[in-house]
């Protein structure tokens, strides 16, 4: 929602607008039962306990419907936080996402699979860390950097934005926690329920259901052009969500962005799901050169040897 969005533009193309863990359920059921609102609690431990991980690793399925359509993709994350007195660590972590779509349809010749690879490099010398996007959207390439130095003193200088200290809280740019930290900001939260999805057979999971908060409506609205003049919301607008979270590790195994159910009807439509799995957390460190990808003396894309430097705009997207 923030400047890189969703993946649903390169998902399909121009056709969109465009997580301390505590041991042992009963334990967890105590505590958080004393609390005011169980599920607000569990999301700010599966922060936290997102943020506590020296590494985690994969793989992803995602899916998006358009009017109906459904558009897949599968990928990786991997994320590797970084060890206390690092020059650059206020950035908590280096990670990489990789994305890319598949279709039953064969492609034409020459055509791409649509590909989106994000990469938060954190280098030795400070001033050379980067953030690098690349997309391959309908055979169209494109590369994008953001530049952290002058990304983090516009945040921590800003008198308007309050509620960031650091790009690690900023989504999409922060890796998997900041991802969670806004979902906590935007939506409000039902008591969990045991989760029924069967993706991760040898972990039980809680399921909560949240809506937009009311202070929030307005202003996510506006992202998706508004209600038209009957009221009625935009059909990708993503009124409502679902997260399945691991009852113990507290990892966010599933995400369900939804929109409200049409009228006359109780079925809620689903916008997007992405499901983390194959989840392995404090493994072997990751080498150092998945992170390097794009960076100065890394390698870059077939065909593409130039790219757009969007730090200012990502600066001026966040009202800073």
């Amino acid at each position: 929602m923030q400047y890189f969005g969703n993946f649903l533009r390169i998902s399909c193309g121009e056709q969109t607008r465009s997580y301390y863990f505590l041991t042992g359920a009963a334990l967890i059921f105590m505590l958080f039962a004393c609390s005011e609102n169980f599920a607000q609690t569990m999301l700010d431990q599966s922060i936290s306990a997102v943020k506590s991980h020296k590494t985690i690793e994969c793989n992803i399925r995602m899916t998006v419907w358009v009017d109906g359509v459904e558009f897949a993709s599968r990928g990786r994350y991997e994320e590797q936080a970084i060890l206390a007195g690092t020059p650059g660590n206020f950035l908590r972590s280096m990670y990489r996402l990789d994305i890319n779509s598949i279709s039953d349809v064969a492609l034409a010749p020459g055509t791409d699979p649509n590909r989106m690879t994000l990469v938060c490099h954190v280098a030795e010398n400070r001033d050379n860390s980067q953030i690098w996007q690349y997309k391959s959207v309908e055979n169209k390439k494109e590369l994008h950097i953001i530049r952290t130095v002058p990304l983090e003193t516009a945040i921590r200088n800003s008198k308007k934005r309050k509620d960031l200290s650091s790009i690690a809280e900023v989504e999409n740019l922060g890796g998997l926690a900041a991802t969670l930290r806004q979902i906590a900001k935007i939506y409000e939260f039902s008591e969990p329920v045991e989760s029924d999805w069967a993706g991760t057979p040898d972990r039980s999971l809680w399921k909560v259901s949240g809506t937009v908060r009311k202070e929030r409506h307005e202003e996510l609205l506006k992202l998706f052009g508004g209600a038209d003049k009957k009221g009625k919301l935009p059909s990708d607008f993503p009124s409502d969500i679902e997260l399945h979270v691991g009852q113990k590790d507290f990892f966010p195994y599933k995400i369900i962005y939804l929109n409200r159910p049409a009228e006359n009807s109780k079925t809620r439509t689903p916008l997007s799901e992405t499901a983390y799995y194959d989840v392995i957390l404090n493994g072997e460190p990751i080498p150092a050169g998945n992170f390097a990808l794009f960076s100065e003396n890394g390698e870059r894309p077939e065909g593409v040897f130039n790219f757009q430097d969007d730090t200012n705009l990502v600066i001026r997207s966040l009202g800073l």
